[in-house]
């Protein structure tokens, strides 16, 4: 099933990085087979600097499965997130179904790190557009459907979710653009859900009550 989290800050302040595991524990029903969680910088509300750096993290209960990445539960992790001004946070929880191994981990990524998606569905057709990706001359390093996102997004821009046919609720964060955009299948079997804070922070996630914990941290 999976479920995915998420929060960006449209405004000057930054995200409530303590929120992050909560929101995604929240939902850890629906996944439980993995964890992980993307804190961007993206260095869009800085009109003359446009620095952008990120932490792709998971935590202690999956670090047998993603031992390349530092855990949100060390201490030193929590250091790092609360020392620097994270605008953006992508979570998700995971079911692996399609290709089991860690390269399906998400948030994940094109091989620039500039394109991130967390995604909760299934593409009917991932196959079929994947094989057409091939032929334009993009490489993929896993077996999942999540990544054909990616790199259809990359191909085709917006217009990729006309091809998508299944069921699917994702979040894609463009790195070069700054922007995210958040989409779900055409019924809406794949929920996902929203709120703009008082602040002007845009909470999304797969259940209500995942949104609810962002605001326990308000």
């Amino acid at each position: 099933m999976c479920g995915i989290v998420g929060a960006v800050s449209l405004n000057s302040k930054s995200i409530l990085v303590d929120c992050a595991k909560p929101m995604a524990d929240s939902i850890a029903h629906r996944g439980p087979d993995d964890a992980g969680y993307l804190f961007f910088h993206t260095g869009s509300r800085h009109y003359n600097y446009k620095l952008s750096f990120f932490q792709n993290l998971t935590d202690d209960e999956f670090k047998n499965i993603d031992g390349m990445l530092p855990s949100i539960e060390s201490d030193s992790m929590k250091r790092e997130l609360c020392s620097h001004d994270y605008d953006l946070f992508l979570g998700h929880r995971r079911l692996a179904i399609l290709d089991t191994s860690y390269a399906g981990h998400q948030p994940i990524s094109d091989l620039s790190k500039n394109i991130w998606v967390v995604y909760n569905g299934e593409i009917y057709n991932f196959q079929e557009i994947k094989n057409e990706l091939i032929k334009i001359g993009h490489k993929f390093k896993s077996n999942t459907d999540t990544e054909v996102i990616v790199y259809a997004y990359i191909e085709w821009g917006e217009k990729c979710i006309e091809k998508f046919n299944g069921m699917f609720a994702f979040c894609i964060y463009d790195n070069f653009k700054k922007r995210i955009i958040l989409a779900r299948d055409r019924y809406g079997i794949k929920p996902i859900y929203y709120n703009l804070t008082k602040d002007r922070t845009l909470i999304f996630a797969s259940e209500i009550k995942a949104i609810l914990k962002y605001k326990d941290y308000e």
